[in-house]
């Protein structure tokens, strides 16, 4: 049970359909379905005899989670202490249904199905939202435009796709995408063609909308990490180089315009660093 309440709640992080009405919003969809999965994972543990917290993992969450509290109560703020809690549930609570309802290679499998589809759908809507001449997209989700300045100096206008909620922003949706696609090529890898072919082209296509450096930064080191353990050190690290290249060429405008002049690709570049 605690499984499926895993995937509802992930399919409504992703999807957010609650988002799509005003007559929805008021409804707290996700933290009733996160908190009763949560309450079923804390039952499963006593019913099973076992550890609620079973790995260093499960404390550093919990230990985060009251940092975040006692930084804003130190100084008796207690309205941030919390905003920090309601901000930071979603994850937690994610983090617990993933960590402790997925025990076997067959749920793995099914979680990481989930995740490509949720993509997929956040893909098709972005897809759509870029295409419209008003910029709103499924759900209402509006197209983030941006001006700024090719390599000549002329004024150029970014269109970037976005999504709701915690992707109401190119960078974190272009993240997402980022996720889903080493679990294709895994799956392309594994010669499973149908389902990573038909998904593949809507999820990269959609990142490229998004046209966000960071995402292709992370794109990169994602494309480095899977060939070299897939293909060895040298092999993959070649492979990957060549990936990269081609992501330089081909990739968003806002790409060739990478570099550490601007106080976002500066910021950018020291982070990674």
């Amino acid at each position: 049970m605690a499984y499926l309440f895993t995937l509802l709640y992930i399919t409504l992080y992703y999807i957010r359909p609650f988002e799509w009405s005003l007559a929805f919003r008021e409804y707290p969809v996700l933290p009733v379905i996160g908190g009763v999965g949560f309450l079923w994972v804390i039952f499963s543990k006593f019913r099973n005899a076992g550890k609620i917290f079973e790995n260093g993992t499960d404390l550093m969450m919990v230990g985060f989670l009251l940092a975040l509290v006692l930084s804003h109560l130190s100084h008796l703020w207690f309205w941030g202490a919390m905003k920090s809690i309601e901000g930071f549930s979603p994850i937690f609570i994610g983090y617990f249904l993933i960590a402790h309802s997925i025990d076997s290679t067959r749920k793995l499998e099914g979680f990481i199905t989930v995740i490509i589809l949720c993509s997929v759908v956040l893909a098709v809507a972005g897809i759509v939202q870029y295409h419209n001449e008003t910029g709103v997209g499924i759900g209402g989700a509006k197209i983030m435009i941006e001006l700024g300045r090719d390599a000549y100096g002329n004024s150029i206008e970014y269109r970037r796709i976005k999504w709701l909620g915690p992707f109401n922003d190119p960078n974190d949706l272009g993240l997402a995408f980022v996720l889903a696609i080493p679990f294709m090529l895994h799956r392309l890898a594994e010669r499973r063609y149908l389902f990573s072919i038909l998904c593949f082209p809507p999820v990269v296509f959609a990142l490229y909308l998004t046209n966000s450096r960071g995402a292709l930064l992370a794109l990169a080191v994602s494309l480095i990490m899977f060939f070299v353990i897939r293909k060895g050190k040298w092999k993959g690290a070649l492979l990957a180089l060549i990936v990269i290249v081609l992501i330089v060429l081909f990739g968003p405008s806002r790409t060739g315009s990478m570099s550490g002049i601007d106080a976002s690709g500066r910021g950018r570049l020291e982070a990674w660093y």
